[in-house]
């Protein structure tokens, strides 16, 4: 088995009594894109830190490529490159002096100082724009900037924390296609966003961390096959009139109908559900959450006990399995909540 080039193990942080950050552990693979995911207050921006060297853990270590990462600062500092969600440059430089200061930072100089920089450049789309001042980009713009500074050294781990957060979609565009330019050169990453879709589209691995521990990490794909299927079913009484009672709501009327009716299928509740109001009619709709081998006979379960009681199945959609349920079932609520 090939060696890590990250590994956190047991990393833990407090700060007073609040401990940020309990027990994370997850290695980076060479060449990856991993994508790391969590609630505000999860402990993503400390483990970040930790990660980076930009701050010391109470517990447990960071190895770089199998060794103690800060037995080797120097090496740790050159292959690692830090994108933070707060805009490292500055305005009142333009793109090209910005990428040529921190260039020097590192000991670029002359020539290659003057490739690496068109070389930025062309890979975040500024060319046009590399003689204006930052300050006068837009947000988008000085995200696309601000991946350019962290790239300047060439390093073999960059670290995006929201890269694409309050971007407009052009920006969002190059952005999203430079980090996929950066993973096809072998580039690690470590991708965190809110955009579940993004991480969807750009890891082939993610760590789900929520109260500085991580949930699940593994193979998204593998992941996803845990989240149970979802059919909904859209539904009607046959005969309005006969589903509602004098001075009662006919969306909960019927809703308790459907409950009754669920739970004679599912006893237990486990895998039957019943919405209100998701429908056209404002009446309620039936969510059924069950494996994939499963759902055709929980699925003929109910049609018979619905036709029993004079209701009618309108239709059944599907929904697929994605990083949004998955993170919901892990931490029962949603990432941008």
């Amino acid at each position: 088995m090939s060696t890590p080039f990250l590994e956190a193990r047991g990393l833990k942080k407090t700060f007073g009594s609040h401990q940020a950050v309990k027990n994370v552990s997850f290695s980076i693979m060479h060449g990856e894109a991993f994508g790391l995911l969590g609630p505000n207050g999860a402990g993503k921006s400390t483990t970040i830190r930790m990660l980076a060297g930009l701050m010391a853990p109470d517990a447990g270590e960071v190895l770089l490529e199998g060794e103690p990462a800060w037995k080797h600062p120097e090496k740790w500092k050159r292959q690692l490159g830090l994108a933070p969600q707060q805009l490292a440059l500055y305005p009142e430089l333009s793109a090209i002096e910005n990428i040529r200061f921190f260039g020097g930072l590192y000991g670029l100089k002359g020539a290659a100082l003057s490739q690496r920089t068109d070389e930025l450049l062309e890979l975040v789309g500024l060319e046009d724009a590399a003689h204006r001042i930052a300050a006068n980009y837009s947000g988008g713009m000085q995200r696309r900037l601000n991946l350019a500074i962290t790239l300047v050294h060439k390093p073999r781990l960059v670290i995006l924390d929201e890269p694409t957060v309050g971007v407009d979609p052009q920006s969002r565009a190059h952005l999203l296609e430079s980090v996929r330019q950066l993973a096809r050169d072998g580039t690690s990453i470590i991708y965190v966003s809110h955009y579940m879709e993004e991480v969807e589209a750009l890891c082939r691995r993610v760590a789900i961390i929520d109260h500085g521990v991580v949930l699940e990490c593994g193979v998204l794909d593998q992941l996803l096959g845990s989240v149970p299927t979802q059919l909904v079913l859209h539904v009607r009484p046959a005969n309005s009139v006969d589903s509602v009672g004098a001075g009662h709501d006919p969306s909960s009327s019927f809703s308790a109908r459907l409950q009754h009716i669920a739970q004679r299928v599912d006893p237990e509740a486990t895998g039957v559900k019943v919405s209100v109001g998701e429908n056209v009619e404002s009446l309620p709709t039936v969510l059924i959450e069950t494996s994939f081998t499963e759902w055709p006979d929980r699925l003929h379960q109910l049609s018979q006990a619905f036709h029993a009681e004079s209701i009618v199945i309108d239709r059944v959609e599907s929904r697929q399995q994605n990083l949004e349920r998955l993170f919901l079932q892990l931490t029962g609520r949603a990432l941008r909540a």
